[in-house]
């Protein structure tokens, strides 16, 4: 059977089981990384994945919760065995997931891999809670994780003691969008591994014990028979000089905050002690005056120190969270600068709330790392999200310009950023569709409008060469008809002097019949142009053209 994940045959415990995770992020390690896990901080991850060396495990845990949980592991692995009727393996393994080794371990799998087991120990509150389907963080993160490394579909989360009676079941599939969140949480905590810098090891802070002061001795019978106030107003003062007022360290507030109760309780002291003289006497006003001015000393030096411990406090609180901020910032900007602008608006976390109840400087500076770096994983999803998206709209260059708005939509889910593309490039098509046919009727009815008026001006044109033919034809009709009339009777036309008869060869025209010339004269025009080649209608159309004027620079001169 081919599997999606590669087997680890190494025995657990052993150095090269011990470098195979040193080498991978496994299962286990996931609450921790997602700041989860109320065994083991961020910070003390990072430190033995950059180190390699583990926390020291008591010779209690080892025995009580290791040890006996393998045991009970076991037990409970055969109950599942006959209730599912299905045999399940310990088995670890190992994939490579976004460029990163993941590893994980499971309890028991089956030998399709369709599901596995993860077996935790029978407790006052966590069974009730499994019923429930109220699986917390520190679970679920290691269950998504060996989902994503066995791709099993689902994890049979089981809490018991070993035995029948005491065993809660219930089955974890995968949540939309958590494995995502896993990965990129993974990224981010690959990312901060590379330039985490482990801080020095130290033991735990514990005060520095304050030397006791002595204790106060009044004897009192009517009057003060015998008191040490003196000696002790003496250590008192020296003790109150030498207090340190320079906070500087964790071991420097360690001391403070003692040192602001051990003056309290001195305070209560001298109190007392006055209540106990005065119920033996009524008149001690030296021994009054002496506690009063130790207890005003005491009383002056606890509440300056104490207010310089708050004050401290809190500019160490804000200066952790300023700086937090910047950081915050400062990688807001450079991811808005690689998105080109985009901001991916995710809420910056509140770094004051993650150190409240946080006590030392240390746990304040891993809450704070922790709430950045699972905002940073937050802003990488979202960050995906929005390159994805940019992607789909790029890919569609052509429409740029219908993605102006690109701000209002582009942190939406990508299914929903493709319907949006696809619908506004859809309703952009059959705009475009439309405007061309409304275009193509615009350019048909411009055309049709031309041709007809193209139409009309060659009906015009027609008729007016028609009318001017008609003209021209009557014209011609009254030409004829007016040589018709002045050529009628007569024989021999004259066109000029050149081709006219001689008066010798040709009697003068009587001065009385100066028509009767003009006639004479037509007609040997029309026999001329006949002679020249022209038609007998042509040629009176001619003369008669001559006669009226119409043809510019010529006349016929008519002598007697």
């Amino acid at each position: 059977m081919s599997r999606k994940f590669d087997v680890v045959n190494t025995i657990q415990g052993t150095d090269e089981w011990l470098a195979e995770r040193q080498a991978s992020f496994t299962a286990s390690e996931a609450p921790a990384m997602m700041g989860a896990s109320p065994h083991t901080s961020r910070t003390e991850l990072l430190t033995l994945k950059k180190t390699g060396t583990a926390k020291e495990v008591s010779d209690f845990v080892q025995k009580n919760i290791y040890d006996k949980g393998h045991k009970v592991e076991a037990l409970g692995r055969e109950i599942i065995e006959n209730r599912t009727g299905e045999e399940l393996f310990p088995i670890t393994g190992r994939k490579v997931v976004s460029g990163m080794v993941m590893m994980a371990s499971s309890d028991g799998l089956t030998i399709t891999d369709s599901w596995g087991s993860e077996h935790k120990q029978w407790n006052k509150t966590l069974p009730a809670k499994v019923e429930a389907g109220d699986i917390d963080p520190q679970y679920y993160w290691q269950m998504e994780h060996q989902l994503m490394v066995f791709g099993c579909e689902y994890i049979l989360f089981v809490v018991s003691d070993g035995t029948e009676k005491n065993m809660v079941e219930y089955k974890y599939y995968p949540v939309p969008g958590r494995r995502e969140e896993l990965i990129a949480g993974w990224r981010q905590f690959a990312e901060d591994l590379i330039t985490f810098i482990p801080k020095e090891v130290t033991a735990e802070l514990v005060a520095t014990p304050i030397e006791r002061l002595p204790a106060i001795l009044v004897e009192v019978e009517g009057e003060v028979k015998g008191t040490n106030l003196e000696v002790y107003r003496g250590a008192a003062l020296t003790f109150i000089e030498n207090i340190n007022t320079n906070l500087e360290t964790d071991q420097d507030f360690l001391d403070a905050k003692a040192t602001v109760k051990f003056c309290k309780d001195a305070e209560a002291k001298l109190e007392a002690v006055k209540d106990q003289v005065l119920a033996q006497t009524a008149s001690i006003e030296e021994v009054f005056r002496t506690i009063d001015d130790i207890g005003i000393s005491l009383s002056a030096t606890r509440r300056s120190l104490d207010k310089q411990v708050k004050t401290e406090e809190t500019a160490r609180k804000n200066k952790l969270v300023t700086d937090g901020l910047e950081i915050v910032n400062n990688h807001l900007a450079t991811v808005t600068a690689d998105l080109g602008g985009i901001d991916p608006h995710v809420t910056i976390p509140s770094l004051a709330a993650s150190i409240k109840g946080k006590r030392s400087l240390g746990k304040m500076e891993d809450a704070i790392d922790t709430a950045i770096a699972n905002w940073k994983k937050d802003v990488q999803i979202a960050s995906l999200q929005i390159s994805n998206n940019l992607a789909l709209v790029n890919a569609k260059i052509d429409f740029k310009l219908l993605f102006t708005d690109l701000d209002s939509f582009i942190r939406g889910e990508p299914n929903y950023v493709t319907m949006l593309i696809d619908k506004r490039i859809n309703d952009y098509e059959v705009q475009q569709e439309e405007k061309r046919k409304a275009e193509a009727a615009e350019k048909k009815r411009i055309a049709e409008e031309a041709e007809r008026i193209a139409e009309e001006k060659v009906k015009a044109e027609a008729a007016r060469i028609e009318r001017e033919k008609i003209e021209e034809a009557e014209r011609i009709a009254e030409a004829d008809r007016i040589a018709a009339e002045t050529i009628e009777g007569t024989d021999t036309p004259q066109l000029n002097a050149q081709e006219a008869p001689s008066p010798a060869q040709e009697p003068a025209a009587p001065a009385s019949n100066t028509e009767s010339v003009k006639a004479v004269v037509n007609r040997r025009a029309v026999d001329a142009l006949v002679k020249h080649g022209f038609t007998f209608d042509r040629s009176k159309q001619i003369v008669t053209m001559i006669v009226k004027g119409e043809i510019p620079n010529v006349s016929i001169h008519y002598d007697r």
